[in-house]
């Protein structure tokens, strides 16, 4: 039996996705979400896959609320300029729902659902 790893999150995009390809030609979109909390705001990395890497291109930009379920990940390097030991933790997912209109067309009452 092996343990459970699994995150839901929803916010908004920070910032325009980043997306780039993998040596074997695979995709990746990676971004930042914003989740409010009563009165404190957290920062999720993410990181999305192959084809759903393509929708999250096509579709999404900053300020779009979405939320993601995936697994949480844990990379660890050493900093080249202090040599300290340094941690950082992403969503990796391919599983994500649009919840609303990107934040440029909330005046224009469209309401958009879609899943991956």
């Amino acid at each position: 039996m092996s343990d459970i790893n699994v995150m839901t999150v929803s916010g908004r995009l920070t910032k325009d996705p980043k997306i780039t390809k993998t040596p074997s030609g695979k995709q990746v979109a990676e971004f930042r979400l914003a989740n409010n909390v009563r009165d404190k705001t957290n920062f999720f990395d993410v990181s999305v896959w192959g084809r759903s890497a393509e929708t999250i291109a096509e579709y999404v930009n900053k300020g779009r609320w979405i939320s993601v379920t995936g697994r949480m990940e844990q990379r660890e390097w050493k900093d080249k300029e202090t040599g300290q030991n340094r941690t950082a933790y992403s969503i990796v997912t391919d599983n994500f729902t649009f919840l609303g209109p990107r934040k440029s067309e909330e005046s224009e009452q469209t309401t958009e659902k879609v899943s991956f």
